[in-house]
């Protein structure tokens, strides 16, 4: 068989390695020693090739080049690299788009208690790398891992098993580790839970460097697998030039974070009057995002409302009310209990009093009392909403005392302490802590007496 080698970038003709003499069944062809003779009707020529002769230099001779074309298209040929023949295992030497037997540390490799199932005669690590459709398999109720080591370091985002041509047979419950030196687990993909059988199946993960790969399978039956690819990765880094109106070139830039930096538009030499296909994106309080919306009639103005306007749609916006008949000089009072903190909750009150005649006003903030008093029914402002709430509104409670007097107000007669702006009177409100709200009547008469307590939930950032 003629050898063609590639040693140091050249196409050598060479004499196998097993004898140094090599004929054509004719006898008008040889290689003996590194000597190419020819003993032909056309040819009674010697060509000394050397031990690593390039056929490009025959280029000279129109007829060898035809002969050695009609000789090599006629007898077997092979390339051989390494010292080992060329095949779809033992490529040309490039890397490779994938891990090929080429690339597996036999003797590194653990494969213990592993079997080759089709009986090919092959190394138990090389099996599932060589062919689609010879298995290996671990026998049921062992729990023998399989480690396959590499020559080099890969890096890769994916590995792929499979079973074909054997019916019945699948793998499951699979842990796939990724080692690094020293045997150093970089990147676990746990699917030891998972029992489905499967014949085919990809795990995917985050780019990884890697020497070797440990399987292990959580399962009591037997284990078949005909092929494993492990596709490789190459880094690529590139930088981004783009053209300014003028023609000038420029390098696209990049944010603090690592982002690409972008501008909607600028204003230059002249105003752009053509619509820009723009639609922006909000991310709400729970991370989702939404549209902006724009005004039908006011073109161009977004629709926006309040935070509590939107708490309601949200469902966490709540109300108690209370009406009574107090008598003169006498004090009508209510308790809201405000719940521990969870998280970053906060709970945002407005307290709305109104009278018939004049009246005082206080807010006590952690008061005790011996009995909260009769609870008051709060409502979701959101009718359509099942969100509840843990805080608590009562009326009328027994012997309350003490508490900060952070607010106070008296008013004469039809007029209340909650007409004013939101802002001023929305409060906080202290977590875990009782308030105390009393209203007393400074008139003799009976004065009936209102009471509105409104308050969201809202999650601080």
């Amino acid at each position: 068989m003629i050898t063609l080698q590639i040693t140091g970038g050249t196409l050598a003709i060479i004499a196998p390695t097993k004898t140094d003499y090599i004929t054509r069944n004719n006898g008008d062809f040889e290689i003996r020693n590194g000597i190419f003779f020819l003993q032909d009707k056309i040819f009674d020529k010697e060509y000394n090739l050397g031990n690593s002769a390039n056929v490009v230099g025959f280029s000279g001779d129109a007829q060898l080049i035809t002969y050695l074309s009609d000789f090599f298209s006629s007898n077997v040929v092979s390339l051989a690299t390494m010292g080992s023949s060329v095949s779809v295992q033992n490529p040309i030497p490039t890397d490779g788009d994938a891990v090929y037997v080429k690339d597996i540390w036999l003797d590194q490799s653990i494969t213990a208690n592993w079997t080759d199932l089709d009986g090919t005669g092959e190394e138990i690590a090389y099996i599932p790398f060589n062919n689609l459709h010879t298995a290996i398999q671990r026998p049921a109720g062992d729990t023998s891992e399989l480690l396959i080591h590499l020559e080099r370091t890969v890096n890769a985002s994916s590995i792929g098993l499979g079973c074909a041509a054997h019916p019945g047979l699948t793998f499951s419950n699979v842990k796939i580790e990724l080692l690094g030196s020293g045997g150093v687990a970089r990147t676990v993909f746990d699917d030891s839970a998972n029992n489905t059988k499967y014949t085919s199946k990809d795990y995917q993960f985050e780019p990884q460097k890697f020497n070797a790969i440990r399987f292990t399978f959580n399962s009591a039956d037997a284990i078949t697998i005909t092929n494993i690819i492990i596709f490789k990765l190459t880094g690529v880094e590139a930088t981004l030039r783009l053209q300014k109106p003028n023609g000038e070139m420029v390098y696209q830039q990049a944010t603090t974070g690592g982002n690409a930096k972008i501008s909607l538009e600028e204003y230059e030499s002249t105003f752009e009057t053509s619509p820009l296909p723009v639609k922006p994106v909000l991310l709400d309080e729970f991370g989702i995002q939404s549209r902006l919306l724009g005004d039908t009639i006011f073109k161009g103005s977004p629709v926006v409302i309040d935070v509590e306007h939107h708490e309601i749609h949200c469902g966490d916006s709540w109300y108690g009310t209370r009406i009574a008949d107090i008598a003169g000089t006498a004090t009508d009072s209510i308790v809201i209990n405000i719940p521990p903190k969870i998280g970053n909750v906060g709970y945002h009150a407005v307290i709305l009093c109104e009278t018939e005649g004049e009246a005082e006003f206080h807010v006590y903030e952690g008061a005790s009392t011996v009995a909260d008093g009769t609870p008051i029914p709060i409502f979701n402002r959101n009718r359509n909403s099942a969100e509840t709430t843990l805080v608590e509104i009562f009326h009328t409670p027994t012997t309350a005392t003490g508490g900060v007097d952070i607010f106070q107000k008296v008013w004469g007669s039809g007029k209340g302490v909650g007409g004013g702006a939101r802002g001023l009177n929305e409060r906080i409100q202290k977590d875990n802590t009782k308030y105390l709200i009393t209203v007393t009547n400074r008139t003799a008469v009976n004065s009936w007496v209102s009471w509105e307590v409104n308050y969201y939930r809202h999650e601080d950032e």
